[in-house]
């Protein structure tokens, strides 16, 4: 008679896995993405100059005959995600003017404060 070869033993192990695999993945999901979001977002202020960005939206323009479309700018924008454990996708870009900014999408290890860029998926420049 042929033994199975799924046992309670390999359940475990596949169990204990899989619980520290989502762990890790909890741990880069609670810590790494914010602070990988934090460091990315004052680099883009630091690279513009210190300029921190606007907070204006369209309608105030409306509203607001001082101002002009020129006050929207600079824009920042950074969403990161994590993707598996230590392991962020950072995309970035900053818009400083009607017609000119730059971004890229990078894949990042993140470990505890330190990163290391793996590879850059996209990067534009306008």
């Amino acid at each position: 008679m042929k033994r199975s070869r799924f046992t309670a033993r390999r359940l475990v192990a596949i169990l204990i896995a899989l619980s520290l695999y989502l762990g890790l993945w909890f741990v880069t999901n609670a810590k790494g993405v914010p602070a990988v979001e934090a460091s990315v977002y004052s680099a883009l202020v630091a690279a513009n100059r210190g300029v921190p960005a606007s907070t204006l939206t369209h309608e105030d323009i409306d509203r607001d005959p001082e101002l002009t479309i020129g006050d929207l700018y600079p824009s920042y924008s950074v969403e990161v995600r994590a993707v598996a454990p230590f392991v962020v996708v950072v995309e970035s870009s900053s818009v400083t003017g009607p017609l000119s900014g730059q971004g890229s999408r990078r894949v990042e290890f993140w470990f505890f404060g330190a990163r290391l860029e793996l590879f850059d998926l996209d990067t534009w420049v306008s």
